[in-house]
Order: structure tokens, then sequence, then C-alpha cells
């Protein structure tokens, strides 16, 4: 019995991959026969849209990088006038177990 259901939980992990690779497959085809309805202005403006929505990931990524670079200059630069005060640097000292 309890080889049966190992067997049958086997099946049906079988059946549900297949149902899955299915269901991409036909989501796959209806893109393609979307896609295949498109006249060339269509193509043209998606192309447009792609490449823009394209530039303003650039451009946000950039910002980001900025954002989080400047982060990181501010902690520099916050870091030794931080540690000048004594309160601080025991509180570090005991903390990371520095003499």
């Amino acid at each position: 019995m309890e080889q049966a259901a190992k067997v049958a939980e086997q099946v049906q992990r079988g059946i549900k991959l297949e149902q899955q690779q299915l269901s991409e497959l036909h989501a796959q085809a209806l893109r393609q026969a979307q896609l295949n309805e498109l006249t060339p202005e269509q193509t043209t403006a998606v192309a447009h849209l792609l490449s823009r929505q394209q530039e303003q990931s650039s451009r946000r990524a950039i910002w980001w990088n900025f954002a989080i670079g400047f982060v990181f200059y501010v902690l520099g630069v916050a870091t030794p006038a931080l540690l000048s005060s004594d309160v601080l640097r025991q509180w570090l000292q005991e903390w990371l177990h520095l003499g």
C-alpha cells in the first residue's frame, strides 16, 4: 500500500509538471499568435515603447546607484566623527571586544 501511495504521488507530480509545461507552451503560443497579428506600425510602436521603458529603467538604476553611493559616502564621512565621541568608542570597543 505504501509503495502504491508513493507511485501515485510520483504520478501526480508528473502530471502537475506536465500541466505546467503545457500551460507555459499554451501561453507562448498565444503570445506568438498575437505578435503575428501586429501590423508594421504596431510593431514599431511596441519597439519604441520598449526602448523608452529600457531608458527609464537605466536612468532609475543610475539614480539608485548614486543614492546608495551617497549613503555610504555619508557613513564614511560620519564614522570618524561618531567614533571620536567617547561613549560610542567605548560601546564599540566592548561590542567588538577591542582592547
